[in-house]
Parts: C-alpha cells; structure tokens; sequence
C-alpha cells in the first residue's frame, strides 16, 4: 500500500519498563559478571523473557485480559495490565518492586501458562538448574553452574495452579461427555478453555447441520 507509510508494531516496546525485581540474587545468567546485568546481585532487565499469555479464564476476574510473562533466568513471572492509547498498546507491573510470582530457588524456572478447564492459571516449570543451550553457554556461566551442580536433578519440572485465596476451588475431575449441541453452548462459555475447545472439535466433527445453531451462538452470544 503506498499510501501506509511504515509497518505498524515494527520495534515497538511493548513493556512500560524493563525492570525486573526477582527475589533472589541471580548470578547464573550468561554475562553475570557484566555490571550492568545486575542490580545489587539480583537480575536488572529482562534477559530471557518468554511464554507470553493472556489469561483468559473466568476464575480470577481481577487478572482478565492480563498479559504473563515467564523470565526463566531471573526466577519469577511478570504480570502486566494492558491499556491503550493513541493506537499503542502498554503493558505496565502493577506491582512496586515486586513480581506477580517471585521464587528464592534457582531452579524455578516458569516458561510456559495456560488456562485449566476450572478457569485456574496454570503455571508451567521447567524446573532445572541450567537454561541455556550448550552453545550460548558462556565460559563464566559454566563455572556457575558446575561450582553449584546445577548441571544435575533433571526430569524434576512441576505445574503450579493459580486460584483465588478468599474461596475453595474444585478440581475438574474429568471433562464430561458433551453432545455436539451442548459443545456449540460451549462457545459462548466465559471460560476461554471451553470455548476453544468447543471450537477445535465442532471443527473436527464437521458436522454441517449444526451450522444454523453455531451462527446463532455467532449474532446473539452474550460474550463477545
């Protein structure tokens, strides 16, 4: 389009800021002995950010809409509440100083989220004292990581479950056997589990009488 000056979203920032406040002191991470890696022992930025999520869940309104972010390296989970203006989308820590999840063992080590059946978030650790490929290894990181053998304790990785505090929450003790209607209700579920798994076997089933019921769901859904 030669009227479209430049591609929007290209190198933009997304994050209000770079910080990070891990809860420990973090000097296993390649460049470790860089001082601008580090603030006071403990991880300054952002250096192996990954995972991103929005969570999407009924179970804990408050975090609707959130972005999570993993960072592996320095121990903990960013939390970010979006706002957009002007066009650009920010995500800010709602937190001073803190982390939505900070841990004090090395190894915890979140990389990945998902939202459960029950609404919960789902917390995936990796769980290992060595994150990098052996070829980003650097030499100095190696030596942090032989000197405190976190080379070894493998096929330890562990899946946290995030639930309000104030209220008990059941376990979904097995997904229940629904008919291909009671899936399309599915699509209008406020959990985004259900919806997206209505939509992946309605696909799958591909069954053309339901198309009327499905497009009703489409014009009349109360959840957008």
């Amino acid at each position: 389009n030669p009227h479209y000056a430049r591609l929007a979203g290209t190198n933009v920032n997304g994050a209000e800021k770079q910080f990070v406040w891990p809860a420990r002191v973090n000097p296993g991470i390649n460049r470790g002995y860089r001082p601008e890696m580090l603030r006071d022992g403990r991880l300054k930025e952002f250096t192996a950010a990954c995972g991103w999520f929005v969570y999407n869940g009924d179970l804990l309104p408050e975090l609707a809409g959130d972005v999570f972010v993993a960072e592996p390296a320095g121990n903990f989970v960013r939390r970010m509440v979006l706002s957009s203006a002007d066009g650009t989308v920010r995500g800010r820590n709602p937190y001073d100083r803190a982390e939505f999840i900070a841990s004090t063992d090395e190894r915890f080590r979140p990389v990945s989220f998902a939202t459960g059946p029950d609404g919960a978030l789902y917390v995936i650790d990796l769980y290992r004292g060595v994150l990098q490929h052996r070829i980003s290894l650097t030499s100095y990181l190696r030596k942090q990581s032989e000197e405190r053998g976190l080379a070894e304790g493998q096929h330890l990785g562990r899946i946290y479950r995030v639930v309000p505090a104030d209220r008990p929450v059941a376990r979904v003790a097995a997904i229940p056997a629904l008919n291909t209607e009671q899936w399309v209700a599915k699509l209008n579920d406020a959990n985004a589990w259900w919806r997206e798994t209505a939509q992946r076997l309605l696909v799958e089933k591909r069954e053309m009488a339901l198309v009327p019921a499905i497009r009703q769901v489409a014009q009349s859904a109360t959840n957008p």
